[in-house]
């Protein structure tokens, strides 16, 4: 089941960044295209995908400054796809401090089974570097907003007009909130049924 999702967050990340569409039109696209079934394996690479988008900014600010005067666009799009991937989930997953090094080796024989060892020792160098830099050496370097922008995962631009809008601390403060998931709820049709009918069969199902 991992291999597949990795395998599917990799080409639909790549699908993204190659014909600028939505994660979930990439998504559905790379599903069909790669007839895995396996609804778990597309959970689990759609939540990849979702979140390292989120952060992208920031991921390849911090692989960039690694790889120094070179760039990410260097790679092809698959193994840019897997460099962005292999940090949210070996550095971001463990809010950048913590480095779980069995997971990271398991992250890379992911990397290894799905590009071939020819290709995947184009990037695996420097994975140890992408596990151990700290992020606070990227980041500090920048201007107050741009800062707060990378953490908070909103545009420069925004974040200045909510600033100027509440003040900093409520600004900042709202930028953070506003990365908090919404709960779900669920709407309850009793014409059709009555409602301790529908919410058994919902614990039953669950």
């Amino acid at each position: 089941m991992r291999k597949d999702a990795w395998k599917i967050a990799v080409e639909t990340l790549s699908l993204i960044e190659t014909r600028k569409i939505s994660e979930q039109m990439a998504l559905t696209k790379t599903v069909d295209q790669m007839e895995i079934k396996e609804s778990n394996a597309i959970r689990f690479a759609y939540g990849l995908v979702i979140e390292t988008i989120k952060r992208k900014n920031l991921i390849d600010l911090f692989i960039n400054n690694i790889l120094y005067p070179d760039t990410i666009e260097q790679y092809n799009f698959r193994l840019q796809s897997f460099l962005r991937l292999y940090v949210y989930q070996n550095r971001v997953v463990n809010n950048w401090s913590k480095i779980n090094l069995k997971e990271a080796e398991k992250t890379a024989n992911l990397g290894r089974s799905i590009f071939g060892w020819k290709s995947f020792r184009k990037i695996e160098h420097i994975l140890g570097f992408l596990l151990t830099r700290e992020v606070s050496t990227v980041i500090n370097e920048l201007d107050e907003l741009d800062q707060i922008a990378l953490k908070t995962f909103h545009p420069k631009w925004f974040v200045r007009y909510c600033i100027d809008l509440f003040g900093k601390n409520k600004g900042i403060s709202f930028l953070k909130s506003n990365n908090k998931i919404p709960p779900d709820y669920i709407r309850i049709n009793t014409i059709k049924k009555p409602e301790k009918e529908i919410l058994e069969r919902l614990f039953k199902e669950s």
